[in-house]
């Protein structure tokens, strides 16, 4: 009987073992504490978008207005409140961000949070003419491309009808398809 016991006993031991030093509960718990470091890496978040900067371009501020190098992946912990920051690293930060320490603890007012709205809404549109700008600069060099064929192709044309070759008869395929793709890139060039 003690045996079969001591079995049963090692069937339904844990098989994962926990580290030493974490809770006993598997759900976290947001205490007062985690509360703030959520609420601090919002408004960091927050005041890193309103000043338009990425997480890396704020790593970089940050290792220029402190003693220690900075990586966009501290920043995002930050952010994520995964990563307490230390009162020494206050200052750096809001020089990096370009904002008063006090910022962080405040709320945006509606007008604030408005105008922030805008600028985001701003940027998006700054950026969306950007990439239009970018594809019409490829379009023209795709027109291009296409008028250089198109004479590329025309000229093949015109030698190969001039050649007087015999056996030509064969290759009239050849210079047929070629008339026909010379019309249909003409008339590619031609829509716009």
């Amino acid at each position: 009987m003690e045996h079969v016991v001591a079995k049963t006993a090692q069937a339904t031991a844990p098989t994962s073992k926990r580290k030493l030093n974490t809770p006993m509960t598997d759900t976290p718990r947001n205490t007062p504490k985690k509360t703030a470091s959520i609420k601090f890496g919002r408004q960091v978040k927050r005041l890193r978008k309103a000043a338009g900067l990425t997480q890396n371009e704020v790593a970089i501020r940050l290792s220029a207005a402190s003693d220690q190098t900075w990586h966009q992946s501290m920043v995002a912990k930050i952010e994520s409140a995964t990563r307490p920051i230390k009162l020494d690293e206050l200052m750096p930060l809001a020089i990096a961000l370009g904002v008063s320490p006090q910022e962080f603890l405040q709320e945006p007012s509606p007008t604030q949070q408005a105008e922030r709205e805008i600028r985001e809404k701003e940027q998006g549109i700054l950026k969306a003419r950007a990439d239009l700008t970018k594809a019409i600069a490829h379009v023209r060099e795709c027109r291009s491309e296409l008028q250089r064929q198109i004479l590329l192709y025309t000229d093949r044309v015109e030698t190969l009808t001039k050649l007087d070759i015999p056996g030509m008869e064969e290759q009239h395929e050849l210079i047929q398809e070629l008339n026909d793709r010379i019309s249909s890139l003409r008339n590619l060039d031609q829509q716009d």
